[in-house]
């Protein structure tokens, strides 16, 4: 959000009492030895605290302003720190390297410590919350981690499958992705005291943020250069993840055939080079951006039913900034 620190200057306020939650949450656990700096490894990558940050916008600044209650911030801090031990695993599954410039666990401390890293800070919070009463908080956030690892399972299975369509698609992402978003949105609304059709709006805002975080990042692997994502161009597709561009062309008469054909050939730079001409001759760019743009401005429709001015504001920007590509 380009604009919340020097618009909002107590939610960044409250992101740092929330930083220092999650540090706490760590620390509670009782990390000891080479854990302690896997664990520092992992947070000092984070990066925007984008969820977090949705959850106080929709807790609004009567809730997370001046003072916020221990049990937001540590709502909050459990959100971030579910996220974090996914993008831990994330990077195991994927052999990644780094993670936002610097290196990643898995690449500093080797699979095994990143494997355990990340089950660790899940059950920190996990744990820090049941401790202090926080009980519907941990059930919600359990039952999201589920939704997420259901959405990783059926891009998993549709692994390499040139056949796999729009509704596969979307079925993974609202697990792996817009799930977290989605109940950040909705824990921040309830925690604030919002009405149930006004927290339910913002959970459906939150999901339909989460799945434009996903278009726009799986566009990236047909339009970014590798000095832009530090990733090899056109990696998910060559690994056998295909997401809208490729499904959209894939379906298309005159292109399918010769893309499923690249699918399956060795992944070097006139591969890739043909395969995203192909993608973007049969429209199947322009198709992921008309979608990512209709649902921004279903987002930014949900959105206006917040009550918070400012906060409503913001959310609106926020839906309107991710659907330009």
């Amino acid at each position: 959000m380009k604009r919340t620190e020097s618009d909002l200057p107590w939610l960044r306020r409250a992101l740092d009492g929330t930083g220092a939650a999650m540090r706490g949450m760590l620390a509670a656990a009782g990390a000891h030895g080479q854990l302690r700096g896997v664990l520092g490894s992992a947070l000092a990558a984070r990066g925007k605290m984008l969820r977090p940050a949705l959850l106080l916008l929709c807790a609004g600044e009567a809730a997370a302003g001046g003072e916020p209650g221990p049990a937001l911030l540590r709502a909050a801090a459990a959100v971030e720190l579910a996220h974090t031990a996914s993008l831990i695993h994330d990077d195991i599954t994927d052999d990644a390297p780094t993670r936002r410039g610097r290196p990643s666990v898995q690449s500093a401390y080797g699979k095994s410590a990143a494997v355990y890293a990340g089950d660790y800070v899940l059950i920190s919070a996990l744990r820090e919350l049941a401790a202090h009463g926080d009980s519907r908080v941990a059930e919600a956030l359990a039952a999201c981690v589920q939704r997420m690892c259901d959405g990783e399972l059926i891009q998993l299975s549709s692994r390499y499958d040139a056949g796999t369509d729009e509704a596969a698609y979307f079925a993974a992402a609202e697990g792996k992705t817009a799930a977290l978003f989605e109940l950040a949105c909705r824990l921040g609304a309830e925690l604030g005291g919002a009405r149930a059709a006004e927290a339910a709006a913002l959970a459906l805002y939150g999901r339909k943020l989460g799945l434009m975080f996903q278009i726009r990042d799986d566009l990236l692997d047909w339009t970014a250069e590798e000095a832009e994502t530090g990733k090899r161009v056109n990696s998910d597709f060559f690994s056998g993840v295909y997401t809208l561009p490729a499904i959209h062309t894939f379906a298309d008469a005159r292109y399918g055939r010769r893309l499923r054909e690249l699918a399956s050939a060795p992944a070097d730079a006139a591969a890739a080079a043909e395969a995203r001409d192909l993608v973007r001759l049969s429209g199947g760019i322009d198709a992921a951006r008309a979608r990512l743009a209709v649902l921004g401005a279903e987002a930014a429709a949900l959105a206006a039913k917040r009550r918070d001015a400012q906060c409503r504001a913001l959310l609106e920007g926020l839906a309107a900034e991710t659907a330009e590509n």
